[in-house]
């Protein structure tokens, strides 16, 4: 079940195969969605498949049968899907929960390969964590997913009967979710990473200012990449939210 921020309620049918959409007091407005591994068909197996709804009232649907996340407009729609069966990047094995964060970026708890990923709205990989285990960052049978407004992440894992929370947005996340952009070039992550690098170096001296300028620095960057073509819009402004939630909690001006 997820709802929408005017309110509106989703829910996913285990046995139904389909979406349904409610006003918050429970009336039926609309449905979609039939078995099949189609576009806007879905296999949800025993239960439901997680929903999600971003800030422009976008739904993703974790369709685990099909491995696969399908994203809708918030009338049943189907705009685009990702996600096949295996083991690497933008892979999954059987997927459960999915999330949202403010800047759009979707979150999968994938639970076959005990990890999450990290996607731009639009389905490019950006960083994975986990695997299998007991220790911290582990997970043992992962399930569902949660994003608060600091993107901090919090994973529910029901094997070891536990919630993780991972921190939000990082100068080391950032550098993470560039070295996964493999749309750029060795020259171009490393331009962004060394913006990075400096902020951080910066920021461990208490040198605030300057931690700040190297974070501008880096948006800058990321918006020229998107001028030129070389990055896509939706992971542009992706990392650049992240980098402005990194600023805030610096007090950048």
């Amino acid at each position: 079940m997820a709802v929408e921020g005017n309110g509106k309620v989703y829910v996913s049918e285990g046995k139904g195969i389909r979406i349904q959409k409610f006003t918050s007091t429970g009336t039926f407005l609309l449905k979609w969605g039939s078995i099949g591994s189609g576009d806007g068909q879905f296999n949800f197996q025993s239960n439901g498949g997680g929903l999600a709804v971003d800030g422009s009232g976008n739904v993703f649907v974790a369709d685990k049968g099909n491995n696969r996340i399908q994203k809708f407009s918030n009338g049943g729609t189907f705009l685009l899907k990702w996600g096949t069966q295996g083991y690497g990047d933008g892979q999954f094995q059987g997927l459960n929960g999915v999330a949202v964060d403010g800047s759009g970026n979707v979150y999968v708890a994938d639970e076959g390969n005990e990890r999450m990923q990290k996607f731009t709205g639009t389905g490019t990989f950006l960083t994975k964590w986990g695997g299998f285990g007991s220790g911290d960052g582990e997970f043992s049978h992962i399930w569902d997913v949660a994003v608060d407004a600091s993107r901090n992440v919090f994973v529910s894992d029901i094997s070891l009967h536990r919630i993780q929370k991972f921190k939000g947005a990082s100068i080391p996340g950032l550098i993470s979710d560039v070295q996964n952009l493999t749309q750029l070039n060795g020259g171009e992550q490393n331009s962004l990473i060394r913006s990075l690098n400096g902020a951080s170096a910066a920021a461990e001296r208490s040198n605030v200012t300057a931690a700040c300028n190297e974070l501008h620095a880096f948006e800058n960057k990321v918006a020229a990449l998107v001028q030129s073509g070389r990055l896509d819009s939706a992971t542009g402004s992706a990392l650049n939210n992240s980098a402005q939630t990194v600023e805030a909690s610096l007090g950048c001006p």
